[in-house]
Parts: structure tokens; sequence; C-alpha cells
């Protein structure tokens, strides 16, 4: 069964969740912990799959203790790519589970395309790309 974030975040009731409009700069989430707890803000700008992605991604940061508040410049920019990186590398795995891609690919009368994996999995093309990245 495919990871549902929505899900996953009904079960944590320790995480504050909110839509609020946020800065171009911000990619449309962020998530925070703070004293009262972890925070996730996802701007209701983004279109569904983008929101539940970015949802995801910022669900596993939390898991795995927090994004951080690494710099965007300097010596630990690398550190903070190299995250966001391997979450993104969770996200993929967790939303387009690799066995159900083979499945869906098997099935497909036809090549399969990146945009075909995003629609059938309602995730974004960049999550669809790097699901089918780690098939190969």
């Amino acid at each position: 069964m495919r990871w549902n974030p929505w899900v996953s975040l009904r079960h944590r009731p320790h995480v504050l969740f909110a839509l609020v409009d946020l800065p171009a700069a911000t990619g449309g989430a962020v998530a925070y912990r703070d004293a009262s707890g972890d925070v996730i803000l996802l701007d209701p700008a983004l279109p569904p799959s983008a929101r539940t992605v970015a949802l995801a991604h910022e669900l596993v940061h939390l898991e795995r203790d927090g994004p951080g508040d690494l710099p965007a410049a300097g010596p630990l920019a690398v550190m903070r790519r190299r995250e966001d990186r391997r979450v993104d590398e969770i996200v993929a795995r967790r939303l387009v589970p690799p066995d159900d891609l083979r499945r869906f690919v098997r099935e497909q009368p036809g090549p399969v395309t990146v945009a075909d994996i995003a629609d059938a999995f309602e995730v974004t093309s960049e999550v669809a790309q790097r699901a089918a990245e780690a098939l190969r």
C-alpha cells in the first residue's frame, strides 16, 4: 500500500499544520521545530500534486530530526543540498513505490512517460522522474 502523507499527518497530532501564503523562495513549503512542537506550512497556491509532494517532503524532514537551520549559502549549503536530495529520494520511493511502478509499467500497452507516471501516482513530474530513474 502506498504511503499517504495526508493520512500520516492526521496520525501526528503533535504537528501543527497550516495553509498560508508563503514567499516564492520557500518553494511553497516550510517545516520547523520549536518549543511548542513541529510545524509544517504549505502554500495553498500549490497545485494538489505539488502540495502532497511538499507535505511528504516536510514530513520526511521532520522524521529525520528536523530540516535543520542550515544556511542556503556557505559551507553548510552542501550538507543542506545533500539532505534535501536524500529526502527527495525517500519521498519518491514512498509516493511511487518501486513494485507499484514496475507493475504500472508492465500493464501499459506502450512506452511509459514521466507524465504518465506523474498522472497515475498523482505526483509532480520531478518525483515521477526520480522514481523512474531509481528503477534503472
